[in-house]
């Protein structure tokens, strides 16, 4: 039998993790660009999480990545997409209620952390 460990602090990160947040940002990002001929697959989104390279370097082709105007609309206009895309497809993980309330009870701090910037 293994010994139960005990921990003063866990730090949770919140994409993927608490939340299912990616769907809802796939959804806001493809209402956002789709009306403009481009498209976006889930795979690129983990792409720029998991990478340094900036998430519209990804998405749009090689002569449009330095319009600096274009994607200031791109992102504004995710942005405006995300409250709808958020309520319609994030919610939190399953297991994950059941996990923090068990920890609480336990006397666990716990805290959240993310590497999220906002839309970038």
């Amino acid at each position: 039998m293994r010994p139960q460990q005990s921990f003063d602090l866990i730090c949770f990160d919140v994409d993927g993790t608490l939340l299912n947040s990616l769907d809802g940002y796939l959804v806001a990002v493809r209402r956002a660009i789709e009306p403009h001929g481009y498209s976006v697959t889930p795979e690129l989104i983990r792409q720029s999480l998991n990478s340094t390279q900036e998430f519209w370097q990804l998405v749009l082709p090689p002569g449009e990545r330095d319009d600096r105007d274009l994607i200031g609309r791109l992102r504004s206009a995710t942005m405006e997409h995300w409250p709808a895309a958020r309520d319609e497809h994030v919610d939190v993980l399953p297991g994950v209620s059941e996990l923090i309330r068990a920890l609480r009870g336990r006397n666990t701090r716990l805290g959240i952390c993310t590497g999220s910037h906002g839309e970038s």
